[in-house]
């Protein structure tokens, strides 16, 4: 198992059998150390040795930068063996992805850690990923739990023991399967680059979790507190997204991201074209010290849809409310300032506040979207109306509120009486 040993202080060097160097950027290989300086270098060794009977295996360990080997003496002796194995590789060498081989047959290469392969995965493709936010909270769970292993040490078994745990902890099923699948992408990208030649979590060795697709809405004593509440809060922004939500069906990205000249007075419509995404990141390195560093904005603004869609159209005739509350902002500059969108503010602190204070619980904001769909199911509106007034693109989304209308059970109801009772 690979360990992190930061002080060469520890350790006499004839206490450890070889040393090897490794350049800190995990982009170069070898080869390229006759080009680095020394702060470029990472000091390598393996520690024990292969016994068969004891089971004890050689670990390797990253031990410091060459630049901060505190013994003088050391560091000459590994200043020497780089400037040898410059000599060495100007004479011959053999590359593979990750792995080289010196003139007497000696490994030199390195085997990376599934810590240095999160952190690439992060810096080389994540960081593009509009979920990169979770992507990164995700994968720094697994840097912690299994960061110092090698990548070939990550087995199935090791990956099914902190399923069981993430569920003891409380995550959902859906959540759970998310942390996989982000692992899972990891190691995808590992054997791309020639990192790793199998993974260990694909979805026949690691089956996911089945999911409950969750379909929160307020029931009718619900919905009465919390229309009172609004009446009562001081905050009108609030007022309006709620009840504009409820109405549209729409995501807090989509009303967030409406600008007032998407709004068709004339022609009672509503186009949503934009949404506002928060924290989204917009470039990666790694810093001259290997370690990742991500450049991210606080509020992102993007054309097009969560669905895919570029645009969604909502019309206005028969929602009075949403009209309402439209001209209302319109005309009142101290709501809508001078900003271009319709809702300049997150008004999500004053949601949560609102409901601790009436006592609504297990309901989050998304759940608004929930209600409108299921109020309409309810109504005995076709499935296919309901995607098409949230906007999904997949039918299977909008399935999860199949069971919610009584009308399929008109004919079944009338069958049953007829058979028992005549």
């Amino acid at each position: 198992m690979a360990v992190d040993i930061k002080d060469l202080k520890n350790y006499k060097r004839s206490e450890i059998p070889d040393f090897f160097l490794k350049p800190i950027d995990r982009d170069k290989g070898v080869d390229d150390l006759p080009n680095l300086e020394t702060w470029e270098v990472n000091v390598m060794a393996d520690l024990g040795e292969n016994n068969s009977v004891t089971g004890e295996r050689v670990k390797r360990v990253k031990l410091c930068r060459l630049d901060k080997v505190p013994d003088q003496k050391q560091f000459v002796f590994l200043y020497d063996k780089l400037e040898k194995k410059k000599e060495e590789h100007q004479k011959k060498k053999k590359a593979t992805r990750g792995v080289s081989v010196n003139t007497s047959g000696e490994t030199l290469g390195v085997e990376h850690t599934l810590s240095e392969l999160i952190d690439k995965f992060l810096v080389d493709v994540a960081w593009e990923f509009k979920d990169f936010k979770s992507y990164r909270q995700r994968c720094g769970y697994w840097k912690v739990e299994l960061g110092k292993l090698l990548i070939e040490e990550v087995t199935t078994g090791l990956i099914k023991e902190r399923k069981i745990l993430l569920k003891k902890e409380g995550k959902r099923p859906a959540t759970v399967n998310r942390y996989v699948e982000s692992l899972q992408r990891a190691f995808r990208f590992a054997i791309d680059i020639g990192w790793a030649d199998d993974c260990p979590i694909s979805n026949k060795k690691v089956p996911k979790d089945p999911e409950e697709k969750r379909v929160r809405w307020l029931d009718d004593d619900e919905l009465e507190k919390l229309f009172a509440a609004l009446e009562l809060s001081s905050s009108k922004n609030l007022y309006d997204m709620v009840h504009f939500s409820l109405n549209t069906g729409c995501r807090k990205s989509e009303a967030l991201g409406l600008r007032w000249k998407d709004v068709d007075f004339k022609n009672n419509r509503i186009y949503f074209r934009v949404v506002k995404r928060g924290r989204q990141c917009v470039n990666a390195k790694f810093n001259k010290n290997g370690e990742p560093e991500f450049e991210v904005k606080s509020i992102v603004f993007e054309e097009g849809l969560k669905n895919g869609d570029n645009v969604k159209v909502q019309k206005l005739e028969n929602m009075p409310k949403v009209r309402e509350i439209l001209i209302r902002r319109r005309g009142n500059p101290e709501l809508v300032s001078s900003s271009e969108f319709v809702f300049p503010n997150n008004t999500l602190r004053s949601w949560y506040s609102l409901l601790k204070r009436i006592g609504i619980e297990d309901f989050r904001w998304h759940d608004l979207r929930h209600c409108c769909a299921s109020y309409l199911r309810q109504d005995g509106k076709d499935l296919g109306i309901i995607g098409s007034h949230l906007g999904h693109k997949d039918a299977a989304s909008t399935a999860r509120y199949s069971h919610l209308s009584g009308e399929e059970t008109l004919e079944t109801g009338a069958a049953i009486s007829k058979k028992l009772y005549g």
